[in-house]
């Protein structure tokens, strides 16, 4: 509903949801990126959300790659998370924030499947500050980015990073 506002009236969106002024607390970051995107390209919000659900997967993949091989240290180490993510779930829900296989390309272009990605992104920058790889200030700005990029856009699996970021600095031996 937030894509198709945005498409119809990027300056002046009402809210989608409700008939009154207010706006939605779904007019955020990713998907004004997205919206404009869309609108350069023609594309309509169905096909927004096919770039959505592609760019969630990736950035997913790339994450959990990259903390996966930081944290363990192990070159099967994201093979194992990618399929451990993915497929050890069980059977469970069809919602948002459950990446099982099963439901997926159910809930992956939602907000959440974006920050969620954005967390395994913060996860490695941790990892990269807690062990000394790489310059510190620019990776803490890059870490304080994240944190408000992943706040904005859905605060609930924001606070899921921050706090995930929290723990391996606290749980971190050296």
């Amino acid at each position: 509903a937030v894509l198709s506002e945005w498409l119809h009236n990027f300056s002046d969106p009402s809210n989608p949801h409700v008939n009154d002024p207010s706006l939605s607390s779904r007019f955020m970051p990713y998907f004004m990126v997205l919206t404009f995107a869309g609108s350069l390209l023609g594309l309509d919000a169905v096909q927004l959300m096919s770039v959505s659900t592609l760019i969630n997967f990736v950035l997913i993949a790339v994450g959990l790659y990259f903390f996966s091989r930081a944290y363990f240290r192990n070159h099967w180490a994201p093979l194992v998370a990618f399929l451990v993510i993915f497929t050890f779930w069980g059977v469970g829900w069809n919602w948002s924030n459950l990446y099982q296989l099963r439901s997926f390309f159910y809930v992956s272009a939602y907000p959440s499947t974006f920050v969620f990605g954005l967390s395994l992104v913060s996860f490695w920058v941790t990892m990269r500050l807690l062990r000394g790889q790489g310059q510190a200030p620019w990776l803490a700005g890059v870490l304080m980015l994240l944190a408000i990029l992943m706040f904005l856009c859905h605060p609930l699996t924001g606070v899921f990073g921050i706090v995930g970021c929290a723990v391996l600095a606290l749980t971190e031996p050296t």
